[in-house]
């Protein structure tokens, strides 16, 4: 049979034994119907003879249809490139050399009370439906931001979730959301010395020149030691998508069964009675104002940053210097001083 291994983690099936034990599998897809696939066995093993029905039968349980091949999309094209290359190699090269962890996963193994890592991004935007709206209500419904978080530290893990009608995700809601997330986290972690952040490249909300003048700002206001990396393009993914999907999912089932959602206010309110493992926070209009107030003077200093999207990381170095890498283990650095 000519079959392909998935390579996705849950894409895995538990066969029992002979023995009785039980041993997982990696899923095989067959490309082919079965009756390809016997016609080719027939081919390669003329001396054997086998029915079709028994061959059916004697198909391992972990060797799949082609009907339970899923779709995938919004794959990394310079990645997708560099696997096709490495696809035309599979047949010369022997094995596979394995690379080093991430600095991500290095600063989750030495988080402690003092020093936290945080993982922070925009959820895709919820719209505000109800169960039998007329057809005026569907096409002028309104829509809500989501600024997801995820905080580990050695004794504590926090999952935020701060919804919002401003749907710009600019850089005042960046900062409204951030004062809010370490604040709560100062509340619990009072000793807190050093952050670092790790987010997607987004341009219009991260890997720009305002929110570099703010992590400035933000580290000399709260006295730490703060840095911010950013993942490769397309590889942004991480807890924070699920504690989005997850909170949307929940309001939304909600909504289906009769409840009423027609603001942030009303989506944390059914948020917090289905989940009290998320931190829900409305980053209201007064929260954004305040932010644009204290920082219009402060990011009209901003400097723009050559090769901005190129950089990956960004460590606040003293009161008016930003240091910058192409990416976070990298020894060639730029310092910028405002």
């Amino acid at each position: 049979m000519k079959a392909k291994a998935r390579d996705r983690k849950k894409d895995t099936i538990v066969v029992k034994e002979d023995d009785g034990s039980k041993v997982t599998y990696q899923k095989r897809i067959l490309f082919n119907n079965l009756r390809e696939n016997y016609e080719l066995f027939k081919e390669e093993n003329k001396n054997v003879w086998l029915s079709r029905s028994s061959f059916a039968e004697l198909r391992p349980p972990f060797v799949v249809p082609k009907a339970a091949l899923t779709y995938r999309n919004c794959l990394c094209l310079y990645h997708e490139n560099v696997c096709l290359l490495l696809k035309s190699l599979d047949k010369y090269v022997d094995g596979r050399l394995c690379s080093s962890l991430q600095m991500f996963t290095d600063n989750m193994a030495e988080v402690t009370d003092e020093k936290i890592e945080l993982q922070v991004n925009f959820a895709e935007n919820f719209n505000i439906k109800e169960q039998d709206e007329i057809q005026k209500a569907h096409w002028n419904s309104k829509t809500l931001s989501i600024f997801t978080a995820y905080v580990w530290s050695k004794n504590e893990k926090f999952s935020f979730a701060l919804p919002s009608l401003d749907v710009t995700h600019g850089k005042f809601v960046v900062d409204a959301a951030l004062e809010m997330i370490l604040n709560h986290i100062v509340t619990v972690l009072p000793n807190i010395k050093e952050v670092d952040c790790f987010s997607d490249g987004a341009a219009s909300q991260f890997i720009q020149r305002f929110h570099f003048r703010n992590l400035v700002q933000i580290a000399n206001e709260r006295n730490i030691h703060l840095s911010w990396h950013f993942f490769a393009t397309s590889h942004g993914k991480g807890v924070v998508d699920g504690i989005g999907g997850t909170v949307k999912r929940l309001v939304w089932s909600a909504i289906l069964a009769g409840g009423v959602c027609r603001s942030a206010e009303d989506f944390i309110k059914i948020a917090k009675k289905k989940t009290k493992k998320v931190i829900l926070i409305e980053i209201t209009k007064n929260n954004i104002d305040n932010s644009k107030t204290k920082l219009e003077n402060i990011f009209k200093m901003a400097k723009i940053i050559p090769e901005t999207l190129k950089m990956h990381s960004v460590k606040v170095v003293d009161n008016n210097t930003l240091e910058f890498r192409y990416y976070s283990t990298c020894s060639q650095k730029k310092a910028v001083k405002y």
